[in-house]
């Protein structure tokens, strides 16, 4: 059982959303290797799945309950994002020591993931306005009628018309083709694009807050105050 939920669970570490920044800075001179928390939630994540389709549910308890939990002091933090200013972000949401075992907070966390932020905007109002369909209806038409005077120009015994058209029609296709060779070059490269501003959740409306930030035990202003850490990519 324990090694069918590392396996899941090394699986999840490279594709969840949720396990991305394995490596951030705290206090700005620290960089901690989240990897072994993150094989640990995501084990626990997959107990509480096999328990939920109660295929094994006493030996996911026995999973879950009997592990140690590794880097106590990174707590997972969800919630909205009510104020944005050069401190950090102040949120409302629920801070996890465990999936599914948090409560409810507001917290100050610092060195947030703010260029994560910028790409889901980017990547929404892409998504929000995809390029046109390509309409190469024209081109289509005018290969048609090049193709049919060709046919007449056959039928009739002019060999010298007929060879006009079609290279006419010849010419017009290779033109077409070469129109939709680009726009599927753009379109792999904005699909490329898109991709490289993060795999976000699909059900994200507008940004969300959901990270492992390691709990200062400090406050500022009565609020707690939570490192996200830095890191070359948020």
């Amino acid at each position: 059982m324990l090694s069918a939920i590392t396996q899941s669970a090394i699986g999840q570490v490279s594709t969840n959303f949720l396990f991305r920044y394995r490596t951030p800075i705290i206090n700005d001179t620290t960089r901690c290797d989240l990897s072994p928390l993150f094989l640990w939630w995501a084990a626990q994540l997959e107990a509480q799945a096999v328990a939920s389709s109660n295929q094994n549910p006493a030996s996911a308890n026995v999973f879950t309950t009997n592990t140690v939990r590794p880097m106590e002091p990174w707590l997972h933090i969800t919630g909205q994002i009510v104020q944005d200013d050069t401190q950090g972000w102040i949120v409302v949401g629920t801070v996890e020591s465990a999936p599914g075992k948090g409560r409810f907070i507001k917290a100050l966390v610092v060195h947030p993931p703010r260029k994560e932020m910028a790409r889901f905007a980017r990547q929404t109002t892409l998504l929000n306005n995809p390029l046109p369909p390509p309409d190469y209806s024209a081109q289509e038409a005018d290969i048609k009628v090049q193709d049919k005077r060709a046919f007449v120009a056959n039928t009739i015994g002019d060999e010298d018309l007929e060879n006009y058209y079609a290279m006419a029609a010849a010419e017009a296709r290779r033109e077409l083709e070469a129109r939709k060779k680009r726009d599927q070059a753009i379109a792999a490269e904005r699909t490329g694009f898109l991709e490289s501003l993060g795999d976000f959740p699909r059900d994200w409306q507008t940004y969300q807050v959901d990270i492992f930030a390691f709990n200062t035990r400090r406050q500022l202003n009565g609020l707690p105050v939570f490192d996200a850490g830095l890191s070359f990519s948020n």
